[in-house]
């Protein structure tokens, strides 16, 4: 995986298609749009290359200043690159069993991208298609952008249309939020949106994150089978390696976390909104 290596211009442009009207060539050009804060101590980037999260600048306790997101350099990375670098994943985030599922009495067969399932929406689900820019406010006290995109019925076999929107905003002193909106348009369908970004809250080339210390208010979570899918159980983390209601650095129990120790890909259930 790439690692940001410098910051680029905002709004550099990136042509993919020429073809069509005015419209179709507002929808066939991605770009990295910015945020920033008064202070300028805090900003994002993004792109409309999957509505992702391109980077994060915040300053440490000490006012230092670094990229806490990891991502690419290029729009053009994001178009061709196989990871999902802080994008935003759907139509339905996640793994769906054998590209498959019944709705109202009726099934749907999907578009399979990972095995004999379905993730994060399909080979071309909304991480990788170009988003419209319908609201920019670059600077202030609450800069935000807005992106918007409509998916049709049938795409990557989901039924029925959708209009979905997606907002981020900086606000005082250093909170970032993403707000996700989705309109169904004509029939019933599933919906689970995820923003998929990748975050080390020490600098993006400060190294892995294994001794960055979490806790996390959820006393349950969704144990998965061999291919990643969960089994319906909805168990507890107690005296488990899933178990972080206490604070612990991430990588205490990595090297024995089911799938070679490569990371907890799986659910948990929340307890609620903790302050």
């Amino acid at each position: 995986m790439m690692a940001r290596a410098a910051l680029l211009p905002v709004a550099l442009l990136l042509c993919l298609a020429l073809a069509g009207g005015a419209n179709a060539a507002q929808k066939s050009t991605a770009g990295f749009y910015e945020l920033k804060n008064k202070k300028g101590d805090f900003s994002i980037k993004v792109t409309n290359w999957g509505a992702a999260l391109v980077s994060a600048i915040v300053p440490d306790g000490k006012g230092n200043l670094a990229d806490v997101v990891l991502g690419y350099d290029t729009v053009a990375e994001y178009a061709n690159g196989s990871a999902s670098f802080g994008a935003m994943v759907g139509r339905v985030a996640n793994r769906i069993a054998n590209a498959r599922f019944v709705l109202d009495g009726k099934t749907y067969h999907l578009l399979r991208n990972d095995g004999n399932s379905t993730i994060h929406g399909g080979p071309k689900g909304f991480g990788k298609v170009i988003w419209t820019v319908k609201e920019h406010v670059s600077h202030g006290d609450s800069p935000y952008i807005t992106f918007y995109y409509h998916s049709l019925d049938g795409e990557q076999g989901f039924p029925g249309a959708l209009d979905v929107y997606v907002k981020y905003q900086l606000s005082r002193p250093y909170d970032l939020s993403i707000r996700m909106n989705v309109t169904a348009r004509n029939k019933a369908t599933p919906v689970n949106l995820a923003n998929h970004a990748y975050w080390n809250l020490a600098g993006h080339g400060s190294g892995d994150v294994l001794k960055h210390e979490l806790q996390m208010f959820a006393s349950h979570y969704t144990p998965v089978d061999g291919s990643m899918i969960p089994t319906g159980e909805v168990a507890p983390v107690a005296g488990t390696m899933y178990d972080f209601g206490r604070r612990i650095p991430v990588g205490t129990n990595m090297k024995i976390v089911p799938g070679g120790g490569g990371g907890y890909d799986m659910n948990y259930a929340v307890d609620g909104q903790h302050g």
